[in-house]
C-alpha cells in the first residue's frame, strides 16, 4: 500500500499525493467509461409517448476560435467539451457536468502529470464520441430516472488548474537540467499554458448560441451546474459566473449546483494561514501581478476581512457567496483524501508507521512532517501509539465534515446534503454508489436525497451519518 504525506491531511482542505507540499491533488476515477447500458426501462415524457435511449452517446465539440479566445488545453491543443443532445420533456433541461482530474503548479508535478496522465493535459487524445454513463449522466431510466433524458455536457478537463487559471503567458515547461516534455510524435516542446477560466467561459458562451444542431443552453428552463473530485472544485468555484453567463441569456433559468465530493471543512489555522498557503499553488495560474479566477463578490468580501482572494477557493468561505441552490456530497472518510488513514485500522497504522521510520521506499516524510508526527506520537513510535493518533485524527476529520455539511444546509433550505461512511469519491457517477443507502440504519439513497431536494419532494434533502465510529466503541 503506497502512503502520501500526512501533513497536508493534518491541514485539512489541501489535497495532496506529494511528500513535500500540502497542494491540491484530485485524481480520481473515470466514471463516464465506454461501456454499455442495456435496460428496456421507458421514460414518459411530456407528450404521452413513451421514450428511452440509454445507447445515446454524447459527441464531441472543439471550443470555436480557441485560440483568440485562449481557450487552450496545457500543451496548446484546442479546449471541447462532450454534448448528449436530451430527448422528450428532457429538451430544455440540463446536467453540466466538469470532469475532474487533479492538477499541477510547478515544472515537476506538470512534468509529472503529463508522463502519467497525458489525457488531463491534452485533447489530442479526446475520441469523437464518449457513452456518459453512472449517476446524473447515465441515459439510462433504469439507472437515472430523474435526469437521463436531459441535455448532458461533459466538460473536457484539459487545464490542470481546478477552472481557474487565466495565466495568458504560457508556463516554462522544462526542468533546469533542460528535461522538457514530449508530444505524441515524440518531439520536445517547452511550454504549458493555464487557462481553464477561459476554456469554462468560450464553453458557456458556445453552448448559450451553439452550431450544427446543438440544442441551445440558452433556451433551457432548468441547469444543474456540477461535476466531481477536481470539477466539483472547478464548478463551486465558477458557479456564481456560470450562472451569470446564462442569466443574460435566459433571465428565468432554474440554475441548481451539484457538487460530488471535495467539501473539505477548512483545517485548523486562522484563515489568514489558510489564503496564504493557497495562493502559492494558485498564482502558478495566473500572469504575474495578477491572480487567478476569484467569485467577485467573495473576492470582495475577503478584502474587507484583510484576506488574500485565495480564501475564496475554500468551499466553507465561498459558500457564503453562492446565491443559487446546490447539493454537495462529502463522505466522511473520502477515499481519496483518506483511503490510507482512516478507519484507522491496524494494517493503515502499521504502514505509517513504516513510512515514518524510512522503512517503505514508496513514501518519503519531509522532516517537518517527520517532526510533527514525533511530537504527536510523543516520540513513542509504536503502533499502538501510531493507532491511538489516527483514531483521534480520523475521528476529528469525521465530526468536522459532519458539521460543515449541517451548518451548510442549516444556513440555507435551498441547501442539500449527503454524508456517508462508505469510503466513497464520485458517488454521483457510480451507479453502485448513487443507490446506495446512507448506512444500515437509514436506508435512503444519495439519489433518493438528491431528488428530494431539487424536486422538493416529502422526506429529507440532508443525510449525515452520525453513528458512532466503530473505534469509538472498542
Amino acid at each position: 500500500m503506497k502512503f502520501w504525506l500526512i501533513a497536508a491531511l493534518l491541514s485539512g482542505p489541501g489535497c495532496t499525493r506529494t511528500a513535500n507540499d500540502d497542494t491540491e491533488t484530485d485524481t480520481e476515477t473515470d466514471t463516464e467509461t465506454d461501456t454499455e447500458t442495456d435496460t428496456e426501462t421507458d421514460t414518459e415524457t411530456d407528450t404521452g409517448e413513451i421514450l428511452d435511449e440509454p445507447d445515446r452517446v454524447a459527441n464531441w465539440i472543439e471550443v470555436r476560435d480557441y485560440e483568440a479566445r485562449g481557450a487552450l488545453c496545457n500543451d496548446g491543443s484546442p479546449a471541447g467539451y462532450y454534448v448528449r443532445p436530451g430527448i422528450g420533456a428532457g429538451q430544455d433541461k440540463w446536467v453540466v457536468w466538469l470532469e475532474g482530474g487533479g492538477g499541477c503548479w510547478s515544472v515537476e508535478t506538470c512534468l509529472k502529470r503529463w508522463t502519467n496522465e497525458v489525457g488531463k493535459m491534452t485533447s489530442k487524445v479526446a475520441k469523437p464520441t464518449k457513452k456518459l454513463t453512472g449517476g446524473v449522466l447515465d441515459p439510462s431510466s433504469t439507472v437515472n430516472p430523474s435526469f437521463a433524458n436531459w441535455n448532458h455536457v461533459f466538460v473536457n478537463y484539459c487545464s490542470s488548474d481546478y477552472y481557474i487559471g487565466n495565466r495568458m503567458e504560457p508556463r516554462n515547461a522544462c526542468t533546469a537540467e533542460g528535461l522538457c516534455p514530449k508530444d505524441e510524435t515524440g518531439k520536445p516542446f517547452t511550454q504549458f499554458y493555464f487557462r481553464g477560466n477561459y476554456i469554462i467561459q468560450a464553453t458557456v458562451e458556445d453552448l448559450i448560441t451553439p452550431e450544427g444542431g446543438v440544442p441551445s443552453l440558452g433556451e433551457a428552463k432548468e441547469i444543474i451546474y456540477g461535476g466531481c473530485s477536481a470539477g466539483s472544485i472547478g464548478a463551486q468555484r465558477t458557479f456564481n459566473q456560470a450562472y451569470e453567463n446564462v442569466k443574460g441569456a435566459n433571465p428565468e433559468v432554474r440554475f441548481s449546483g451539484l457538487f460530488d465530493a471535495e467539501w473539505r471543512p477548512l483545517p485548523d489555522k486562522s484563515l489568514e494561514e489558510i489564503a496564504s498557503d493557497y495562493s502559492v499553488i494558485a498564482n502558478w495560474w495566473a500572469d504575474e501581478g495578477r491572480e487567478p479566477y476569484y467569485d467577485p463578490t467573495c473576492a470582495t468580501a475577503a478584502t474587507a476581512q484583510g484576506l488574500d482572494h485565495a480564501i475564496c477557493a475554500k468551499a466553507p468561505y465561498l459558500k457564503d457567496y453562492m446565491t443559487q441552490p446546490f447539493f454537495a456530497f462529502m463522505d466522511q472518510f473520502d477515499n481519496y483524501w483518506l483511503g490510507n488513514y482512516c478507519p484507522p485500522t491496524e494494517e493503515r497504522a502499521a504502514n505509517a508507521l513504516a513510512c515514518l521510520k524510512g522503512v517503505h521506499e514508496e513514501c518519503e516524510f519531509d522532516q517537518e512532517t517527520v517532526d510533527m508526527l514525533t511530537a504527536a506520537l510523543g516520540g513513542e513510535l509504536t503502533l499502538e501509539a501510531m493507532q491511538a493518533f489516527l483514531r483521534g485524527y480520523c475521528t476529528s476529520i469525521g465530526t468536522s465534515i459532519q458539521d460543515e455539511m449541517a451548518t451548510m444546509t442549516e444556513e440555507n433550505r435551498g441547501r442539500g446534503a449527503f454524508s456517508s461512511m462508505g469510503n466513497e469519491h464520485c458517488s454521483m457517477g457510480e451507479p453502485a454508489y448513487f443507490e446506495r443507502a446512507l448506512s444500515s440504519t437509514v436506508p435512503q439513497t444519495l439519489s433518493e436525497t438528491v431528488d428530494n431536494w431539487y424536486f422538493n419532494l416529502e422526506g429529507p434533502s440532508t443525510l449525515v451519518d452520525q453513528s458512532v465510529y466503530p473505534w469509538d466503541e472498542e
